[in-house]
């Protein structure tokens, strides 16, 4: 493949010129260097080489969320940016197999999370279909709002596989698919975790998701969750929140706009992947600390203390839920304040002292913090409330 190639399927393609011009070319900048370097670019390598030819502004701003926009690329587990082949994209997306998966999970993002639920339904290109449904053991206790959200009991869980075990079957629905997914970025992070755990990579299926293709095929339609595009559409459901049937549903609704995506002439895996929808770069490939590391704190009161690879203390603070607390900066699932943020990256090794209660935790984070020669004060984190800092050791 050269880059030329690349280029030109671009500059040809109906779909992309729907792009601002200077989205578009930012974009196909960025696709025709990271396609000149057989090892990948990390996104900020991408702003480098493109240093020259675009606005600072435009790249800090709008280079990530193009990246991860859509599926001219694919995110590798060390972080790095491939181009995919354009052969590959060249292929008339009808005559692919599909399949339609849901997730239900303790909450929201892993590894504080994980997957209790998953349901596919898989679609030939002859339209026969084939439907799976597994509970998968979490290893943690089930939050009661999730169980008042789905019917899901603890005790079922308990009794269910663990990931491990679900995977293969998930692996072989998967073969040579398309991902199709409604609001498809928090469920599919949650199954790249699992495939980056157990297999130290991501899942690399073209992916499309349902929420980009109705506003942009049916725009009519003003709210863009499941169950109301359900019943703008007269998809039935049997049952919300669990995970065949949510699938199901989202698989009737891909029905719909595959022969919507037919009349207007979108026939090619390229054209498709503009509707890949926005996929964040997944926390646990950004953080210094493992995975397995964060998953063995502990979720009662206490003080966290962050040091750099050189062992110097960068941040100080206190918790009344350690496990909560840290995962909060390594797993943020908001934006984190710029100086947070510099924490985290910055971040090699943190240390933890379990206390009795939150206040007795953050008077021995306050003594702590005085003992440091800069006394450097606890960063706010968004959504935190703060609680006063007693002026002496408890």
């Amino acid at each position: 493949m050269t880059v030329s190639e690349l280029a030109l399927e671009l500059d040809s393609s109906e779909t992309y010129q729907r792009l601002d011009p200077k989205l578009f070319q930012l974009l196909r900048a960025a696709v025709a260097l990271i396609d000149v370097s057989p090892e990948g670019l990390m996104t900020q390598e991408v702003a480098a080489g493109l240093a020259d030819r675009f606005p600072r502004e435009l790249l800090e701003e709008r280079l990530p969320s193009l990246l991860n926009r859509f599926g001219l690329l694919q995110l590798q587990a060390d972080r790095r940016w491939l181009t995919v082949p354009v052969d590959e994209l060249r292929r008339p997306f009808q005559s692919m197999p599909v399949c339609v998966f849901d997730v239900e999970a303790t909450g929201g993002r892993p590894p504080l999370h994980r997957i209790i639920e998953l349901g596919y339904l898989r679609i030939e290109s002859s339209g026969e279909e084939r439907t799976h449904s597994s509970l998968v053991n979490p290893g943690r206790p089930l939050p009661p709002f999730i169980t008042q959200m789905t019917g899901l009991k603890q005790a079922q869980l308990d009794s269910a596989p663990p990931m491990e075990e679900v995977m293969p079957d998930l692996e072989r629905a998967l073969d040579g698919a398309i991902l199709v997914a409604h609001d498809v970025s928090g469920d599919l992070e949650l199954l790249n975790y699992e495939s980056f755990r157990l297999q130290g990579r991501m899942i690399p299926n073209p992916v499309v998701c349902t929420v980009a293709l109705t506003k942009e095929l049916r725009p009519e339609i003003e709210k863009a969750g499941l169950e109301a595009v359900a019943n703008e559409l007269g998809i039935e459901f049997s049952q919300r929140h669990r995970a065949l049937d949510d699938a199901i549903a989202t698989a009737r609704l891909w029905q719909i706009l595959f022969q919507d995506l037919k009349t207007q002439g979108v026939e090619t895996l390229l054209e498709l992947s503009f509707f890949q929808g926005g996929i964040s770069e997944p926390p646990f490939l950004r953080s210094s600390i493992s995975v397995e590391r964060l998953g063995e704190i502990p979720s009662g009161p206490g003080v966290f203390t962050l040091r750099d690879a050189d062992g110097q203390v960068l941040h100080v603070d206190s918790s009344a839920d350690l496990r909560t607390a840290l995962h909060g900066i390594f797993y943020a699932r908001r934006r984190l304040p710029p100086a947070l943020k510099r924490v985290m990256r910055q971040t090699a090794d943190f240390h933890l002292e379990e206390h009795e209660t939150a206040g007795k935790a953050a008077s021995a984070a306050a003594a702590l913090r005085s003992k440091l020669p800069r006394r450097p004060e606890p960063l706010r984190r968004r959504g935190w409330r703060r609680r006063r800092t007693p002026d002496k050791s408890a």
